[in-house]
Order: C-alpha cells, then structure tokens, then sequence
C-alpha cells in the first residue's frame, strides 16, 4: 500500500550505517573500550597533554608509514569490521599458463625459462622447483582493454649477454628481462605499429664492441608482415614488407647471430642473408630476402647450417611443419633459391622431401645437434624422432598431452618438450627419461591464441570459452591441496564436449603438481578418434567431494553419446536412445593417508531414478565409524536424498524428502 513501509525498511532503519572503507579502525571494540576508559582516567588525573592532537595525527603518520611499508613488500593490510572480524584479502594471481613459446634451455642446463601469459618464470632443472617468477605485463599497463593484460608473445635469449632475455608482447612494447634477479624489468622500446608477433636478435658491429638490435615482425592483419629492426628506442628502420593472402602465422628464426633469417606468413616461406659481412650501424643493416610457397600452412620451422669444407659456404638446410601434418625439408635452399634467382626461368622451382606421419598440424618439429635426427610432436601425445639417412621412426609414446614445443640443448644431451597440460620436462637423449619435470594447475582454460590443428578447416571445433563448471573439492586434512578435476590436455578437453576425466592434486604452496590419476575411463592415445575424424568424447566428472575426515572421496560421472552420433536415429525415438545409453556412475574412493592416490571400492550404476537430475552430493556432518559412512545425493522433481553405504552402495535406509541445506556443496 502506498505510504507504507515493509518490514525490511523498518529493520534497515534499524541498522548501523555501514562505514567507508577510511573509516575503519583497526582496532576491535574490546581495544577501542580500553583505551576510551584509559583516556578518560587520563584526563581525570591530569596525564593527558592538551596537545592530543598532536599524538592523534603522529598515530595517524605512523599508520601511514606502515601502510607504505606494506605496499613496499607486496602485503596488505587486513581491516576489521565493526564486530571484530577480519575482513577477506584476495592474493596476486600465481602460477598460469604456459604459452606455445620455445622454453629457454641456459647453456650449462641448470635452468629453465618457461613463458606463461603475462610473466616468464625461472625454474631449477635439478629440482624442478621454481626460483623466481618475473611478472612483465600487469593490469597496469596501458592498453586497450583495462580489464585484460597484453599477454607475451616472444621471448629469446640475448646474444650478448646470457643472463638476459628479450620479452615482446602483444601491445608492442619489447623488454630486456635480467632473469637472474627478481626485480620488475623496465621497458626498453615501444614497436610503432604497437604489435609484436615475433622476434631475432642480431648483432651490429665488430666483435669486441658489437651491439645488440631486435628484429621484430610487425603485424596488424592476417595477410601482412613487416620486419622492422630496433636499436633501443632511438634507432629503428625497415627491413621487409610481405603481403600474402590467408589465415595463417607470423614466424622468425635467425642463424648465425642474425646473418641469415627464415621466415614465414601463411604459407609462404622467406629466407634473407646479409647483405654485407661486415655491419657498423643500424643504417647499414640489410638482407637480399628470396620467398618462395609451400604446400601447406606454415605451423612451425627450424634451420641446420651445414659445411663439408671449411672454406665452403654453409648450407641452410630448413625444416617447415605443415598445418595437415606433413613436414617438409628443403635441402641447401638459400644456394637454390639463389640459382634460380640468377636463371630467371619461372620454371624452375625448388623441391622438398616430405615426411608425414602426424595425422594432424605438426606443433613442433626441431634439427638435432648433429644434424642426423629430427624431432617433431603433435597432437598424438607422442614424441617423434626420425632418421634422415633412412626414413625409420622412433617413438616416445603415451604422453601427458599434446606436444607444443621442442627444444634441443646447446650441448644436444637434452630435450625440453612443452606439452599441451601445462607441463614441460626435460629429457635425457641417451636414455629419453625425465629428468626435470614442471607442472602447473592444468584445468581447462581459453585459448590465448586459435591451436594449430584449427587453422585448416576441420569437422570438429574448440569453444572459445570454457562453458562447463569445474568441480574442485579441498580435502579436509589437508587444506593447501587443491583436487581439481581435468582432461589430457587442453585441446582433448576443449574439443567436442567438455572431458576432463581425471583428478589433480595440485599443492598450493609450492604451487606444484602433486599428483593425477583418472576416476573415470580415459583415451589419452588409443583409439581417440572416429573414422570420420571427430574426437571420442570421454567421461566428465562432474560431481565430487571428501568426507568430513578426508579419508573418503565420492565421485560422480556421466557419459552420453553426441548428438552427431545420433543424427542417423528418427526424431521420435532419439532421445529414447541417448537416454538407454546415458551412463551415470556414482564412485566411493578410499583415500590414503600418506599420499593423495585414491582406491575404488565401490561403485552405483544410475545413482537417482532420473540420472540427470543428480545436483548435490553431501556426507554426513558426523561419523561415528567408518562402517556407517554414508553419502547422499540430493535430487530433483520430489525424489528427495539417497543415501548410499561407501563399502556396502547399498541403500541403508529408504529416500528421505529433505531438500539440500546449506552446507550441501553445489556443482
């Protein structure tokens, strides 16, 4: 009615009016009682100076100081509310992802540098421990869109000095990182294009006082590139403008301190030399550029500089990755491309070996050290390498996830093989164990940049997003380990429908992978791919939880087939038939004790009479004994709580028509 007031803005009345965020003390109401009764006996026996203002506003500076002291060691401070309780801190953001960046190996292989968005992070190849993270994009930065960090997308050794690396990013700004320290790396120029899709460094000058440019590929279109080398922020000038039409990337490798470059956009390859042996200013750098089409779309590439006399010109001998999985190998192009400069026939046409075994993009293909091997990796989860004398394979199968990059050592004794799960390790290439391993939180998350096997047209697709909840629980004993559930990889659980299969105990204090093992059934590697090459789904896990001493875990998974498996069914009787072969599996986990791994010991085939209504899972709030541990699953349309034995799945007693409570934990 009008001119009435509800019962909510009467109580409201009531209340306090809530403080501003400078308003409050940081002292409870206890402290504040005491010191107001202190104040006043002060003043009742003449203690109190009548200069309190003075104190009040040296209590106030003091206040201030340790705010900025605070601030200087990246801590906040924790204000209280008006009853006394602390109030929440949210901490910087940790950890990430690691992008399709080579890692960087040092020479004496005891570190390794890992890219991930907005930071490169330092890592002990001993222990596998990380030493320092180094952040180089943050919120801070001037860019168009606040609310997202330009992430990093090239970075390379320095050529002058090992101890430092170049860092572009995608708003165009280059750094120069001192890795060794954990101090916030300063800019070094602005790009003018603001991009920066890749990077080379070269150096100008002779050898005693050589100095440094960056070679940096410009690009604000699909079917444009442009080369331009940069002398700090003062010099810079142009080297290349390429232009071919296509959806594709924007590659550079650089040879013998940047003397000869190879390069592609799309599907052309370019390779330049120097103009001139001998450079002493930014002026005088030049390269006679020869490019040339290949047969597919350029994913990935490497050069091998050959001599067989020492007098002899080198031979580029050149590796290129195509998006349909050939590799193709260009034996001594730059001395070919040259002739066929010089003959000015356009017949003539320089010819490659094809080598093809992966069924998708080549990710990464790589020369070995001596030159007799080259590696290469894809989605198959298996590490290739192949013998140029004789064409014979060897295989380094069954891996954690897709193979995005590799990286051979100086020394050629390594392998460093970034995988698609947010993990990297290294490889010993006498005996091809491990003997680093880094992993990070390795739940599903959005591509920063659309995957190789997406650059051709396919019969499947990757959402952009991840469009399903993650279940993740906390075990009750052990509250700085987070279990998440995830998929072999990014790609296999982003394509088709959402798959994560697994659970990861991940420590949050060392931020460190603890541990992973599958609650349901998995195909990493075998037999993961239709006829028709659409992805075979596997199971998703969507519901868990630990019981209230930790030594219990209750897992719930469903399977169903995909609609295009079902287009072939009438329409009267499609949904008949994914019903039928809807599989939903309620599992009860006995959790050690001294490490995370997890015992199946029993399991409930379609839990609740409409299997797709499950929502919530509980346990008890209280167990007297083990044997008369119990779960229950909440559901839907009146069926009320199941309650389900752990040893026994059995039912112990008949449904109940309670509704979820509050502590019951929502998917």
């Amino acid at each position: 009615m009008a001119g009435s007031k509800s019962q909510k803005s009467l109580d409201d009345s009531n209340k306090k009016r809530k403080r501003d965020t400078g308003e409050f003390d940081l002292k409870t109401k206890r402290h504040r009682k005491d010191e107001k009764n202190s104040t006043s006996k002060a003043k009742a026996q003449g203690e109190l100076p009548e200069n309190n203002g003075q104190l009040q506003s040296a209590a106030t500076s003091n206040r201030g100081s340790e705010s900025k002291i605070l601030a200087k060691n990246n801590l906040s401070l924790i204000q209280q509310t008006e009853d006394g309780e602390a109030g929440w801190r949210v901490s910087k953001p940790m950890g990430g992802r690691m992008l399709d960046i080579d890692p960087i190996l040092t020479a004496d292989e005891q570190y390794i540098i890992l890219t991930y968005n907005t930071s490169i992070q330092v890592y002990s190849a001993s222990t596998s421990l990380l030493i320092r993270r180094i952040s180089i994009s943050t919120l801070e930065s001037q860019s168009e869109n606040p609310t997202s960090p330009p992430t990093i997308t090239a970075t390379r050794l320095s050529l002058l000095d090992p101890d430092f690396v170049w860092v572009g990013c995608s708003d165009g700004r280059v750094f120069f990182v001192n890795w060794t320290q954990a101090s916030r790396p300063k800019q070094k120029f602005q790009t003018k294009s603001a991009t920066a899709k890749a990077l080379a460094p070269v150096l100008i000058g002779p050898p005693k006082k050589a100095r440094e440019a960056v070679l940096i590929v410009e690009s604000d279109k699909q079917n444009r590139l442009d080369i331009n080398a940069y002398l700090g922020s003062e010099e810079s000038k142009h080297i290349l403008n390429l232009k071919k039409n296509g959806f594709g990337l924007q590659l550079l490798e650089s040879c013998e301190n940047g003397k000869i470059l190879v390069g592609a956009i799309n599907d052309r390859l370019f390779i330049g030399t120097m103009s001139s042996g001998q450079i002493e200013t930014l002026a005088q750098l030049s390269y006679d550029f020869f490019s040339f089409d290949t047969p597919d779309l350029i994913t990935c590439l490497d050069t091998k500089l050959t001599s067989h006399n020492s007098g002899s010109q080198s031979r580029v001998n050149i590796l290129v990755g195509g998006a349909r999985g050939a590799i193709y190998l260009y034996h001594d192009a730059l001395s070919r491309l040259q002739a066929i400069s010089r003959s000015k026939s356009e017949k003539d046409t320089i010819q490659a070996q094809k080598y093809h075994w992966h069924r998708k993009a080549v990710h990464s293909v790589k020369w070995s050290h001596d030159g007799n091997y080259m590696i290469s990796g894809g989605s198959e989860n298996v590490l290739v390498l192949w013998q140029m004398d004789t064409s014979k394979k060897d295989f380094l199968p069954h891996l954690s996830g897709s193979v995005e990059n590799i990286v051979v050592s100086q020394s050629g004794s390594s392998y460093v093989v970034h995988l698609d799960d947010n993990s990297a390790m290294i490889l010993s290439t006498a005996e091809m164990k491990p003997t680093a391993y880094v992993s990070g939180l390795q739940s599903a998350s959005a591509h920063v940049s659309i995957p190789k096997d997406l650059l051709v047209q396919r019969v499947w697709s990757a959402p952009e997003q991840v469009k399903r909840p993650i279940p993740a629980a906390i075990r009750p004993t052990e509250p700085s380990k987070l279990h998440v559930c995830v998929g072999n990889g990014r790609q296999a659980a982003m394509s088709g429908e959402f798959s994560a299969p697994l659970l990861q105990s991940f420590d949050l204090e060392s931020f460190t992978s603890a541990n992973r093992q599958p609650l349901a059934r998995t195909q990493p590697t075998d037999v993961n791919i239709t006829n028709k090459g659409n992805p075979i789904d596997e199971p998703l896990i969507t519901h868990i939880s630990f019981s209230a001493d930790g030594r219990w875990l209750a897992s719930v998974d469903e399977w169903k087939p995909a609609e295009r498996d079902v287009d072939n069914v009438s329409n009267d009787q499609r949904n008949q038939f994914i019903r039928e072969r809807h599989e939903v599996y309620l599992k009860f986990w006995e959790v050690g004790a001294s490490d995370d791994s997890a015992a199946l010991v029993s399991r409930i085939n379609a839990p609740m009479p409409q299997a797709n209504r499950s929502q919530f899972l509980t346990w008890p709030q209280t167990q007297s004994h083990l044997a008369s541990l119990q779960l229950e699953v909440m559901g839907w349309s009146g069926y009320g709580a199941l309650r389900y034995d752990s040893k026994t799945a059995l039912l112990p007693s008949q449904p109940t028509a309670r509704m979820p409570t509050h502590g019951v934990a929502r998917r």
